[in-house]
């Protein structure tokens, strides 16, 4: 179990009164961090970042026939008629995954 809290360096001498508190709210702890503010934030960030990555992994986006036409900067028509046809796969609720879309992108 952790802790992580704000500390300027300070040698410990029993008299400090910060660094005593902390030692004692946490003797029940095995272990503890301390460390500055700067610090904790790019860790909780880099450790934000990892969770989005590991989400992101295996997630299909998929979108609709209008959010694709304004991506393509085409009609929404000319997008429904490309689903029909098979040039851009898409689900049976016509919904468009962003692969479909880069492997249009790619045979255009």
């Amino acid at each position: 179990m952790f802790i992580i809290a704000e500390y300027s360096y300070q040698r410990y001498e029993g008299n400090n009164s910060k660094t005593t508190k902390i030692i004692q709210r946490n003797q029940q702890m095995e272990n503890f961090i301390i460390m500055p503010t700067d610090q904790l934030k790019n860790l909780v960030k880099e450790a934000v970042q990892e969770v989005t990555a590991e989400k992101e992994k295996g997630v299909v986006k998929l979108y609709s026939i209008n959010e694709v036409s304004k991506m393509l900067g085409r009609a929404h028509k000319t997008i429904t008629s490309l689903v029909n046809r098979g040039v851009i796969k898409a689900t049976p609720d016509h919904m468009i995954s962003e692969e479909s879309i880069n492997k249009y992108l790619q045979n255009k």
